[in-house]
């Protein structure tokens, strides 16, 4: 997945207009890809604060190694295991939070939007980047159960519905 989102994850981290000194969150980072350019991008404008929140233990271990190997001295990295339902970091703590095919896998879409408008300070961003369309080559016929097992929500317009519900 690390690979196939990559892209999209060079186009998220450019998104974000890094100036130095932000605090950003990136929740359900997976690999690591998006939080190593978030990180880049902040240590070449002089530093700021990179947290992150994943289910797996195992995605912050491996996140948390590759980010070490690289020269982010600048950077505050703090990477945990948690949920969106429950972000462990105090209100108002980023400037930007972002994510990546992550907001179809949350169990409480509601909920978790909701967390991110507690974590995001006044006037803060939110940025949500998803690849529905094309799961079907992705997965192949497979789509069907994957879609029945593993996605929650895939509907855009119900996601910004509740996004506005939730205060953004």
């Amino acid at each position: 997945m690390t690979q196939s989102n990559r892209a999209a994850s060079e186009a998220l981290a450019e998104a974000l207009d890094l100036r130095g000194g932000e605090r950003v969150l990136e929740l359900g980072f997976g690999g690591g890809a998006a939080l190593m350019l978030t990180g880049q991008a902040l240590q070449a404008r002089g530093g700021g604060r990179l947290a992150g929140v994943d289910l797996s233990p195992d995605c912050v271990e491996v996140a948390r190694s590759a980010l070490s190997a690289h020269d982010l001295e600048l950077v505050d990295v703090d990477l945990r295991v948690g949920s969106v339902t429950g972000i462990p970091f105090s209100d108002a703590s980023f400037d930007a939070i972002y994510h990546m095919n992550c907001w179809y896998f949350w169990h409480d879409l509601s909920g978790g939007l909701r967390e991110c408008a507690r974590v995001l300070r006044p006037g803060g961003a939110m940025l949500s980047g998803s690849k529905l369309q094309g799961l079907g080559e992705f997965f192949g016929e497979r789509l069907h159960e994957v879609k029945a097992t593993r996605f929650h929500h895939t509907d855009l317009d119900a996601y910004e519905e509740l996004a506005r519900e939730a205060g953004f």
